[in-house]
């Protein structure tokens, strides 16, 4: 499995993918470093696999960071979190692991652990921005959800403000919402 999470991230060229985004519900993510290299050579690589993390102490200095996500691509927002975190987790061979990780890397690694626990990072974000993304928000799962159910449509037509969508089988018209309203 933690091959399987290391060759997903290598493909889409992320630099963190926890379990739960690829279907697998366990408590176990990974991390690459590497593709920040192009924006800042003085980055520390990290490419490692974390199981059953922990994290058992944070700093009180919080730093932002532009956060993208594989789960909710195209949106870019800061997040503020702790520069530095002390954390416990067993590496690939079920050694039991505790380090310090700061910068950028602690970052990384609270996005991946928030996973673990269900929580994206526009979930962080204020209410206001929140509101200013939710267009873009309702634009995708629209997209996600044509794209999941793309074998079973026929036709997509968009009416007046609505989706109309075919259904490949009956030929019947379903009504969506148009979402970018």
């Amino acid at each position: 499995m933690v091959n399987t999470l290391r060759e997903t991230l290598e493909k889409t060229n992320g630099i963190g993918l926890a379990a739960p985004q690829t279907g697998i519900f366990k408590n176990v993510f990974a991390i690459n470093t590497s593709p920040l290299i192009k924006e800042n050579p003085d980055i520390e690589i990290v490419q490692k696999s974390y199981i059953n993390p922990t994290v058992m102490e944070v700093n009180e200095n919080t730093s932002f960071y532009k956060e993208c996500c594989l789960s909710i691509p195209g949106i870019f927002e800061d997040v503020e979190r702790p520069d530095k975190i002390w954390l416990r987790y067993y590496d690939e061979n079920f050694i039991v692991k505790e380090e310090e990780l700061n910068g950028i890397t602690a970052g990384i690694f609270q996005h991946e652990c928030d996973h673990l626990h269900g929580i994206l990072f526009i979930d962080l974000l204020s209410k206001i921005r929140k509101k200013l993304i939710n267009n873009k928000l309702k634009r995708l799962k629209i997209l996600i959800l044509i794209n999941r159910y793309s074998y079973f449509i026929k036709r997509i037509i968009v009416i007046k403000g609505l989706i109309v969508i075919t259904n490949f089988v009956t030929i019947q018209f379903t009504r969506v919402k148009f979402l970018s309203q």
